[in-house]
Formats: C-alpha cells, structure tokens, sequence
C-alpha cells in the first residue's frame, strides 16, 4: 500500500465511524453543556496529575544531587487549599490526599478490622445487607433514618434561618435541591456501619439569597476519618478545604469548627465546617456555604451559621444516630 492508498483508507474509516451530529438544537445544547462540565473537571485533574509528577520527579532527582536518597529533603509546603490549620488545639496537623473532581474515595478498609461476611463467598461481587441491590437504601429504617435526618436538620436551624426547598436554574439534570441517603460503609467486629447524608437550601425569610447546608452522620465502628474535632477535620479534606480549625465546647463536648474556607462546587467543598466525635465513635460533620453551587440562585451576603451554632448543630443528639 503506498502513501496515498493509505491515506485514503484513513479517510474512509473516519467518515464511517463519525457520523454527523443531529441537527436537533436542544440536544446539541445539552451535549455541548456536558461536555463543558466534563472539560473543568479534566483541566483540574490534569493540572492535579502534572503537580503529582512534578513532586515525584523532584522527589527522586532532588535527594541523588544533595548526597543521597531522603538526604537534605525539605518538606513539602501545604498549599492554599490544602488541609485546614489548627489554632489554640495543640493538634499537629497531619497530611491529607489531595483529590480532585468531588469527594474523594473511600480507602480501602483494614482487612483485620472487617467482618468479610459482608463480601460474596466467590469474592466477584460484593453481597448488601437486608436484601439490598446496592449500598442505598431506598426504602426501610435505614431508609427512614435518612430521611429523619433531613427533617431534623430543618427543625434545628436556629431563629431566623429556615430549610426550603427550591428547583434549579438553568442546572435540572443537577437533580434536586434538597436530598437525603442511607448507604451501607461497612461491616465492622460484626456490626453495620452506616452513612447518612442530608442537604436542604437554606434561606432567611424576607431577604434574597440561597445557602447550602450539608450533614452526614458515619455510625459507631466507622474508621475512614481517624481523631475528634481538629484532628478529624484535618485528616480528610471533604466537606472543606483550607481555612483555619478551632475546637468549640458546647456542654462540654468538643467540636472542631473550620472557617475561612473558599466553597468549589466542583469538589463539593464548603466555606465552614464542623466535626464532632461522640464517646461511642459515631461522627457528625456538617457543611455550610454562602451560595449553594450550580443551582442558578445568588448566594447570601454572608455564611448563614457561625462558628458556635455549626458547634451546636454537631452535638445535637437527633444526629446520634446507630
């Protein structure tokens, strides 16, 4: 086959196997604005993975010039939206995974401290608890649970903030504003281990803006984000990144109160947070930002809870859930 033959091949194969877009303008639109969400994501996971390569690279470059590998290493500086820092707590703060594009995965768990009763016997397929086809509950009192916790959220907000629920602007293949979910973690010494998550709209009554508020509840026996208070808000980035920890004490539990965070709707990142650790290992985190993301209303002129009311709202005990 000579040069031209080739290329005419080439040409051939490429108008077989790309046909032309429809002419339909609402599904051209819809095509194009996914694949404009998809394009900032990529961006920020390349940008995420050339940052990774150029610190492994100068990793094992940087030590054989100085004399030796681990040898004459400074350590690494946090960046701007890295973990939160730690005031008045005496708390090192520890690294976290970096992690871009929403939540981060769940690690791995310890295979010493899980029940493998939960795992399919052929070990292909993971078997759910309670004749459930995947993690969510969707119906049940695991179900009802979650739900509960929508509600509670609603009924604890403090005087002059009110959960209501609103549709999306220009953002319907977003889904709703306000949800709720139950989903199976883990099996941990023989008991379940649950998550609970619940996020509502939050507005003050007679005045314009629409505030995000998120919670989730990890029950007793969970072990993906390790310490209390500080020390949990700086182990895992997820629902905030950056900004400054401080411990409050309400009734004299300790909470760890992060402020002064940037939200990214991409990374489901809020502007302050709160985690608490009862004496039993269940976690309560919350989240709340000013504007609530991709949802086409303007925010708030300002972070609906402060520091001390985000503190309450943790140790709350409708949230002690099992």
């Amino acid at each position: 086959m000579n040069e031209h033959e080739l290329k005419d091949a080439m040409r051939e194969a490429v108008v077989a196997s790309s046909p032309p877009p429809p002419m339909d303008a609402g599904t051209a639109l819809d095509r194009a604005r996914r694949a404009h969400r998809r394009r900032r994501a990529t961006r920020g996971g390349a940008v995420a993975g050339l940052a990774v390569v150029g610190i492994a690279v100068g990793a094992v470059l940087v030590p054989d010039l100085v004399g030796g590998r681990g040898a004459g290493v400074p350590p690494a500086s946090s960046p701007s939206g890295g973990p939160p820092s730690v005031t008045g707590t005496g708390l090192p703060s520890a690294p976290v995974q970096v992690t871009t594009g929403g939540p981060p995965s769940r690690p791995p768990a310890d295979p010493s401290a899980t029940d493998r009763s939960a795992a399919d016997p052929s070990g292909t397929r993971p078997s759910w608890p309670d004749g459930q086809t995947d993690r969510t509950a969707t119906s049940g009192p695991r179900a009802d649970r979650a739900r509960g916790l929508l509600d509670d959220l609603a009924a604890a907000l403090p005087p002059g903030l009110r959960a209501e629920d609103r549709t999306r602007v220009g953002y319907a293949d977003h889904g709703p504003m306000t949800r709720h979910q139950g989903q199976y973690a883990d099996t941990v010494d023989g008991a379940q281990v649950w998550e609970y998550t619940a996020t509502t709209p939050v507005v003050r009554p007679g005045e314009p803006g629409v505030a995000e508020l998120w919670i989730q509840v990890e029950t007793r026996g969970n072990n993906r984000v390790a310490g209390e208070a500080c020390e949990a808000a700086t182990r895992y980035p997820y629902p905030i990144s950056g900004g400054t920890c401080e411990v409050v004490e309400v009734a004299g539990r300790r909470v760890g109160v992060v402020t002064g965070a940037v939200a990214d709707p991409l990374r489901n990142t809020y502007e302050s947070a709160a985690f608490h650790r009862h004496p039993d290992g269940t976690l309560v985190m919350l989240g709340v930002a000013r504007e609530y993301g991709e949802s086409g209303h303007p925010g708030m002129a300002s972070v609906p809870l402060d520091a001390r009311q985000l503190a309450a709202l943790a140790v709350d005990p409708r949230f002690h859930l099992d």
